[in-house]
């Protein structure tokens, strides 16, 4: 079970940025398995991490050249938690923000995998593998995406 991911969260160092990105993962994984009461003590967690570092989430939130993706990050701690209301604030100013510095592409993968998240909340699955799909163009390496594409084409074939 979660007892194994528990201790390296644990052994993290709650003073780094990839503790965030851990607790969201966890979270993601916890989501998936219906335990989002679980998924909301990770969230805290992370959201503490952000606090810790950069003194609020809205300073993390401030660096201009990562902002997308910093957005992205925030809105799926509160996703996975199970709060898409909240998440959906953070997603929503995704398209707005300017381009990351360390992304090459002319579209963005946090946006189309944001929308994916909100649109499958919704219940509106066609248009969310869409935007899944399209993630996974944009990086070939979008674990999240390439799976949410292959459930969710599971999940269409099963309604036929």
């Amino acid at each position: 079970g979660f007892k194994h991911l528990d201790d390296i969260v644990g052994r993290t160092d709650l003073i780094t940025i990839n503790y965030v990105h851990l607790c969201r993962d966890v979270m993601e994984c916890l989501a998936a398995l219906g335990r989002q009461q679980e998924a909301a003590g990770y969230q805290q967690l992370g959201l503490e991490s952000l606090r810790l570092i950069y003194g609020s989430v809205e300073k993390y939130l401030e660096n201009y050249y990562h902002r997308k993706s910093r957005l992205y990050a925030v809105g799926a701690l509160y996703y996975y938690a199970g709060d898409v209301e909240k998440a959906r604030q953070y997603f929503s100013e995704i398209g707005k923000a300017p381009r990351c510095r360390h992304c090459n592409d002319q579209g963005c993968e946090d946006y189309q995998e944001a929308e994916g998240l909100l649109l499958e909340a919704e219940g509106r699955l066609p248009e969310a593998l869409n935007c899944f799909r399209e993630a996974c163009r944009e990086s070939k390496g979008n674990f999240l995406a390439r799976a949410k594409v292959d459930e969710l084409e599971k999940r269409l074939r099963k309604k036929r």
